[in-house]
């Protein structure tokens, strides 16, 4: 084992969304579809949960592929809930 891994552990896997631990950290909510929007532009959101895990708080948004796929995006929440809203 090196000496760099041992005095500073594994490095955490770099943000792509496909779970908690590797989650998205977002500042407000329309980072998250700007985030989506990017990446998958051929996906529809099929539905948004709030979920409370290990004390972070994320929001899951999930997407349907062009071939009927479902597919799950984790981003960890930054902001209070009820800020980064869009006016209505």
């Amino acid at each position: 084992m090196s000496l760099l891994k041992l005095l500073f552990g594994r490095r955490r896997p770099e943000p792509d969304g496909s779970s908690p631990a590797t989650a998205i950290p977002v500042a407000s909510i329309p980072e998250e579809y700007l985030w989506v929007a990017e990446r998958y532009p051929d996906f529809t959101i099929q539905g948004q949960q709030l979920a409370n895990l290990g004390g972070k708080r994320f929001d899951i948004l999930v997407l349907e592929s062009p071939d009927g796929r479902t597919h799950w995006v984790y981003f960890e929440i930054r902001f209070e809930l009820g800020h980064g809203l869009p006016d209505v």
